[in-house]
């Protein structure tokens, strides 16, 4: 496998997270600060109250681990919102398809 571009903890998290949400029907969630600006977007199961993001499967509650940021807290957000602050659309189709086979891993 080639070496990737893409750093899923650091600024990609939105595109690897609108793959797993897209592969495993899960919602949307952002990390974000006390100005509401999203740190980190993951996929939320509430069957088992576990986040998913590039660091695998994990207590909901822990998914701030790690993200720097004030006042973090954790909400819904919508695919228009996330490709308003980071530009879903600018990924190229084989950016898209490295992310599906990550999320295939994670899901």
């Amino acid at each position: 496998m080639k070496e990737s571009s893409l750093n899923y903890m650091r600024g990609d998290c939105a595109l690897l997270a609108t793959a797993v949400g897209d592969l495993s029907g899960l919602p949307t969630y952002g990390v974000v600060d006390v100005d509401d600006n999203i740190q980190h977007v993951f996929v939320y199961d509430e069957s088992t109250d576990e986040g998913i993001d590039c660091r695998g499967r994990m207590p909901a509650g822990e998914i701030k681990n790690n993200i720097q940021g004030e006042g973090l807290s954790i909400r819904k957000v919508s695919i228009e919102e996330l490709q308003q602050v980071f530009g879903l659309n600018s990924y190229s189709n084989e950016e898209w398809e490295e992310a599906e086979e990550e999320a295939a891993f994670l899901v």
